[in-house]
């Protein structure tokens, strides 16, 4: 409230008589110090209007007070004022103007509501709860006894207020909008009058609205020359068909620079169906059209990259599961792109059995994980059921929290180099096998020499010193021969070692009948089979099969002959079988002989030189000589004994 007394005394003014020109209605201040100055004797002063002031006041459905120019001080109000303000009448009267007014237009009123009543005015104020409210304040003014006051209607236009404003912001952020999306709207008449371009228009276009007068000849001087012809019968199939125009084509801006823009359109009809008014929007998509073809040119290049190289690309969303593959998939593995599923079941489902729990859990701990290169190599099924030898990377995208959006990555088909790995691996395995058994052989090979060596240097030397003694003589010549032989033996034994070891043998391989070389081997033995009364069974039917001669004979010879050199005190009884498949051929030799103690000797099987019984004379040679000659026609031998229970030899050649 005015803390200004005279604001709220109305004792100041003199009092109303029945001359004066303000006619009294009622006393409506209820305050015997403002009684002179009653609504009813300003509403008497009116004479004739006197009745009309009076009920256009009570009855009114908009809030009016009466305050005076010069105090401010309100010195009356309608009902409707009460409720709106949410004042009673007493307090309503100790009120000023000021007192509605929102504190900081306060200021305001000197300067433009005293100055300004002979129009409507806006006005922010407030309700008792402090709620604000914007008013349109149309005001009348009375004179009386040299005081002006002020007859006020108040509307409350709060409502229409909020909506003009959210339709300013909604205009600002259409404008906006359609400034960043380079969007414009135009607008002709049907008979090509009062054509309308709004500003973004002229601002795609790189016109001024004041120089530029758009026409039909100078909107289409604009039109790229290489475009208008696709443009005008555009335009001619939506003046006549009235369809909608839909169309991209381009622009000539004042500097010679050229603009792609989208163009679409439609007609608006009277209730006849007469077009009266064409309208449309226009779209500046020049940097679009650019990212188009940079995207269209990436894409062939990356297509040229996927047909140049041998590798399948593939490409992983793993926001949607998708997958895609490169044509290279296709090349590789024998797949139609077509038939596989568009998800990761198309690779995980032709991953080696051996091999996908690992794979898997490896590519999604990676995924689950921070990195962005990923690798692996395994196995994968080809189409033709062969499994191929996979080298695959992975490059993996992450948003800005780390979390995996997109993998892209190669497969590429290593298998001829795994097969070379493999094979330099079973080489250098070999190698180092043969320099072991070198090494071995040498430490045998000289203490078997050094034996008959050392006996003829001794022999030599007893000559020496009896020369002329014949019966010496004779037994030195005796010891010479018997260590002469028997480091031809070794040297012999030698060679046949050397020849199967080092290849120098050449051999040719060709289509042999397995049961003729067993019936060979079975001749060659008979004085042998007949002296120990040996049991051999063998199957009779052929068995056809592409390898060595020579060396299968060796094999089965040395087998056979041992199962019955080694034979126990039982009659001997040897059983071969044999059995083929498209893969293998497998050739078991079974005998009853006394065996091997394998605990003992399971390390030195098929070494040289190495014997497991010195009940039977022999030189240790023969299961090594069988382990060469078998590994050189690619196969293996393996072999299972027990002492006096007999062994059982299994030997398998690949069908190559």
């Amino acid at each position: 409230m005015n803390d200004d007394p005279s604001l709220n005394k109305f004792n100041q003014y003199e009092p109303f008589n029945e001359e004066s020109p303000v006619t009294s209605i009622e006393n409506i201040t209820d305050n015997s110090a403002v009684g002179d100055f009653s609504f009813n004797q300003i509403m008497d002063s009116l004479e004739d209007a006197a009745s009309m002031y009076k009920y256009l006041f009570e009855n009114n459905p908009n809030a009016m007070y009466i305050w005076d120019i010069e105090t401010l001080c309100i010195i009356d109000c309608n009902e409707e004022a009460q409720l709106k303000y949410g004042y009673t009448r007493r307090e309503f009267l100790d009120l000023t103007i000021s007192d509605l007014q929102y504190t900081d237009d306060v200021p305001l009123l000197d300067k433009l509501a005293i100055r300004s009543f002979n129009k409507k005015q806006y006005w922010r104020q407030q309700k008792k709860n402090g709620e604000v409210m914007f008013m349109e304040l149309s005001s009348h003014l009375l004179d009386y006894k040299n005081r002006t006051f002020s007859f006020t209607q108040v509307i409350d236009i709060t409502e229409k207020e909020k909506a003009l404003e959210q339709l300013k912001e909604s205009q600002d952020k259409l404008r906006t909008a359609t400034k960043i999306a380079r969007l414009g709207y135009w607008q002709l008449k049907a008979d090509g009058t009062n054509r309308y371009w709004s500003d973004e228009v002229y601002e795609i276009w790189g016109r001024l609205r004041e120089e530029f007068i758009v026409t039909f000849s100078s909107f289409l001087e604009t039109i790229h020359p290489a475009d208008r012809d696709v443009f005008l019968k555009e335009q001619k199939l939506f003046y006549s068909s009235k369809k909608t125009f839909n169309l991209e084509y381009r622009i000539v801006l004042p500097d010679g620079a050229i603009r792609w823009v989208y163009e679409k359109g439609n007609l608006l009809e009277d209730e006849e169906g007469n077009a009266i008014i064409f309208q449309g929007m226009v779209q500046d998509i020049t940097e679009q059209k650019q990212l188009s073809h940079s995207l269209e040119e990436s894409n062939r290049r990356y297509s040229y990259v996927t047909k140049a190289t041998f590798d399948a690309i593939w490409d992983w969303d793993m926001l949607t599961n998708k997958l895609y593959w490169g044509e290279g998939f296709q090349h590789i593995f024998g797949y139609e792109l077509a038939s596989l599923q568009p998800d990761i079941s198309s690779w995980t489902q032709h991953l080696h059995p051996a091999d996908l729990d690992r794979v898997v859990k490896g590519i999604y701990g990676f995924i689950d994980g921070k990195g962005t290169n990923w690798e692996d190599e395994y196995r994968y099924l080809k189409a033709d059921g062969q499994y191929a030898y996979v080298a695959d990377k992975g490059f993996v995208v992450r948003d800005e929290h780390g979390k995996a959006q997109r993998m892209v990555g190669a497969m590429q088909d290593v298998s001829k180099r795994k097969k070379d790995e493999q094979e330099l691996k079973s080489f250098a395995d070999e190698l180092y096998t043969r320099n072991k058994e070198l090494h071995e052989f040498g430490y045998i090979v000289s203490h078997n020499l050094r034996s008959p060596v050392a006996n003829i240097m001794g022999t030599a030397t007893l000559l020496e010193l009896d020369s002329d003694d014949p019966e010496t003589v004779g037994q030195c010549i005796k010891d010479l021969k018997t260590s002469i032989n028997r480091l031809d033996d070794v040297i012999r034994d030698l060679s046949k070692i050397l020849s199967v070891t080092d290849g120098s043998a050449a051999w040719i391989k060709e289509t042999i009948d397995i049961k003729e070389i067993l019936s060979n081997v079975l001749t060659d033995l008979q004085s042998t089979i007949k002296h120990a009364g040996a049991k051999i069974s063998f199957p009779g039917a052929s068995f056809m099969f592409h390898s060595h001669k020579a060396y299968l004979y060796s094999v089965l010879f040395n087998l056979i002959g041992n199962a019955i050199k080694y034979r126990s005190v039982k009659t001997p009884e040897i059983e071969i079988t044999i059995e083929q498949n498209n893969l293998n051929t497998t050739i078991k030799i079974v005998d009853n002989g006394i065996g091997i103690d394998m605990e003992k000797y399971k390390d030195d099987l098929f070494k040289p030189y190495k014997r497991f019984t010195s009940e039977v004379e022999g030189k240790g040679l023969g299961l090594f000589l069988v382990k060469s000659h078998v590994e050189a026609l690619h196969g293996t031998i393996t072999l299972q004994s027990k002492l006096g229970a007999g062994t059982t030899f299994v030997i398998i050649f690949p069908n190559i």
